[in-house]
């Protein structure tokens, strides 16, 4: 179970790092039909904002962008050998909230208030909530970006914490 772990661990590190590494910007694709995929991502957008101005996108031009980024850039997308998609385990987290200054705000309003465009709860390998905003849906390709980064800290933390724990590092 380790082994397969780290296999996992290793997998998505290479990943996020190929993701980082891979910065130049290609001619925009027309179609997906270049991607290889069993379904065309969507929405797929007809004018993009240019990628030489990311930094100073507006909200709506960075969903725009980040969901088409695969059109900008040549090999932005990675497939897996043998794919296959999450269970599912619904739950309902419409009542779900935090308080702050002695006001309830709702999952809702902070999705909105922060402008999410997805987001997904993952328990138990199971998808048990998904969200999607600004014209994003199932389908969507989006750039990880910072995400990556997320992602390889966390996982080395854990790496770090479990050979702390099993004694392999002193």
């Amino acid at each position: 179970m380790y082994f397969t772990h780290m296999k996992i661990k290793t997998a998505l590190l290479t990943l996020c790092l190929t993701t980082a590494f891979n910065i130049q910007a290609g001619p925009v694709l027309n179609s997906c039909k270049s991607l290889h995929l069993n379904n065309c991502p969507a929405p797929v957008d007809t004018k993009l904002p240019d990628v030489k101005n990311m930094l100073t996108w507006n909200q709506q031009q960075r969903a725009i962008g980040f969901r088409n980024d695969y059109r900008s850039y040549d090999a932005d997308v990675f497939y897996a050998a043998n794919g296959q998609p999450l269970p599912r385990a619904p739950h309902n987290l419409s009542k779900l909230g935090y308080q702050l200054n002695g006001k309830l705000y709702l999952l809702k309003d902070y999705l909105k208030r922060n402008n999410v465009n997805g987001m997904m709860v993952i328990k138990d390998g199971k998808v048990v909530w998904d969200y999607y905003a600004n014209g994003n849906n199932s389908t969507t390709l989006w750039t990880s970006r910072s995400v990556g980064k997320s992602v390889v800290s966390t996982l080395i933390s854990t790496l770090i914490g479990v050979a702390l724990k099993e004694g392999k590092i002193k």
